[in-house]
Formats: C-alpha cells, sequence, structure tokens
C-alpha cells in the first residue's frame, strides 16, 4: 500500500516499457483514482483525471478493445466530475457504442443512454438526441436480452444449476436496464413528440431506408402505429426495400383502414 512509491514506480514503467502488461493501465487507474480522492486542491484533481484519460488511451494503444476502454473512461470520468461532466463523458459513450457496433454490454448501453439525456437537459443538444439514441439503446438491449435468454435456456437443458444460477442474474439485470430506460424515456416518448420531431425528418430524405427503418422502429414500439407517419414510412420503406415484414404490416394497415384489396395484394406478397 505505499501508493507514493507506486506511483513512481508505474510512470517510470509506462516511460520505458508501456506494453509490458494490461495490468499496468487497470492498477495505474485506481493508483490515480486514490490520489485524486487524496487531493484537496481542484486544479491538482484535474491533472488526475487527465491522467486517468491518458492511461486509458494508452491502454486501448497497446492492448486494443477501444469500444470497451471508451465506455470505461466514459464511466469512470461520470463518477469522478459528476454531471457537469457530461460534455466530456457524453461523447466517449457515444464512440463507444459506434465501436462496438451491434453488440455491446448492457450497463455501458444504459450509462449511454442516461448521459445522452443529461447531455440534453445541459443544453449541449436539441431533443433529438434522446430519441435517436432510446432508438439504438433499445435495440441493442433487446439484443443482449435475447442472447441472455438463450443462454440460460441452454443452461436449463444441460442442467448446469451453477451456470443457470449466473444467467438467470443476467438476464433480471438486462430487464431492469430496459425498464430503466423505458421509465427515462416516457417523458420524451408521446406520439405527437415523436411525430412531430420526425415528419420533418421524413418530409426531408424521404427515401432515406436508415432512417425509414428508424421511423417505423421506433412508432411501433411506442404503440404509436395509427398516425398517418407510420403509414407513410411503413409504405416507403416497402416500396425501397420489400421484406415480408413490411409487406405484412403493409397489409395489416390496408386492412384496418378498410382498403381491403390493397390489404389482399400486401397479405399475398408477405
Amino acid at each position: 500500500k505505499d501508493y507514493d512509491q507506486a506511483y513512481v514506480m508505474m510512470k517510470d514503467c509506462i516511460a520505458n516499457c508501456p506494453n509490458v502488461g494490461e495490468n499496468l493501465y487497470i492498477n495505474g487507474v485506481a493508483l490515480m483514482k486514490i490520489r485524486m480522492n487524496a487531493a484537496t486542491d481542484p486544479a491538482v484533481k484535474a491533472t488526475y483525471i487527465d491522467s486517468i484519460c491518458q492511461l486509458y488511451d494508452l491502454r486501448v494503444q497497446y492492448y486494443g478493445k477501444p469500444e470497451k476502454n471508451l465506455a470505461n473512461k466514459a464511466a469512470d470520468i461520470e463518477k469522478l466530475v459528476g454531471e457537469k461532466g457530461v460534455d466530456k463523458y457524453y461523447p466517449l459513450y457515444a464512440d463507444a457504442i459506434e465501436k462496438a457496433g451491434a453488440k455491446m454490454e448492457a450497463k455501458y448501453v444504459y450509462l449511454y443512454f442516461n448521459a445522452a439525456v443529461d447531455y440534453v437537459k445541459a443544453g449541449f443538444a436539441e431533443p433529438t438526441l434522446i430519441i435517436d439514441c432510446y432508438d439504438i439503446a433499445s435495440t441493442l438491449l433487446d439484443d443482449e436480452l435475447t442472447e441472455s435468454v438463450e443462454k440460460y435456456n441452454a443452461s436449463k437443458e444441460e442442467g448446469d444449476a451453477a451456470k443457470m444460477a449466473k444467467d438467470s442474474i443476467l438476464v433480471a439485470s438486462i430487464r431492469a436496464q430496459i425498464a430503466s430506460v423505458e421509465g427515462t424515456f416516457s417523458p420524451y416518448a408521446s406520439c405527437d413528440q415523436l411525430v412531430e420531431i420526425y415528419d420533418k425528418k421524413f418530409e426531408a430524405n424521404p427515401n432515406d431506408i436508415d432512417l425509414l427503418k428508424k421511423i417505423t422502429n421506433i412508432l411501433k414500439k411506442k404503440g404509436c402505429t395509427e398516425v398517418e407517419l407510420f403509414f407513410k414510412a411503413t409504405e416507403k420503406l416497402h416500396a425501397l426495400e420489400p421484406t415480408p415484414a413490411t409487406a405484412y404490416l403493409m397489409g395489416q394497415m390496408c386492412y384496418n383502414a378498410k382498403r381491403h384489396n390493397d390489404a389482399v395484394k400486401y397479405l399475398d406478397d408477405a
């Protein structure tokens, strides 16, 4: 526990053999937190935060895994400086999510979405960011839940009680995070608000397939399937990139609108 001597040796090691082992950076961050918590001068505390960020950057440089290390870097900054540092940690979460692609640990997705809400509240972005981030976060969490449930079912079939217990805890945790994200998103999620935001985007880019998928996905998730925008976006998406799912949706909507001949055509296509 000789942290002062450890600090000197850590700096020496980073300067001369920065790829000696990943634990150098794991323990280095822990050591910097200890020194920061012991400091009383705000300026000194700030230098330790900068050092923590540099350690994460070096860890990525020598050991990769940018998505996880960026997310951990963001989480550490959030814990150390609180919401006042949201302009620093939200972009890191966003970068981590982008680098992770289709897969990211649920706990980081949850932190990413909460950071997006704080970022908007602090005046750094328009409320549309919350909706865009919800679309990303909810999809990632749904995928993570599906994968975790499949693992649990496999453990159950194998009769592995210890693995079942571990997998069931993970499933419960992801479900809790999904519920928290939904709860946080609720104030921004009325159908009128979603239509007001996305109708303008649709009119500006009616042939943008990614935008059409986003519009139909989020309106469907929030139960806004009766609004005209949902019909228009689904119709356009089906025209540009027809699938059984879009054909079925079009058939269902035409049926509800008493357009039975059109419904038959779309359902036959499906």
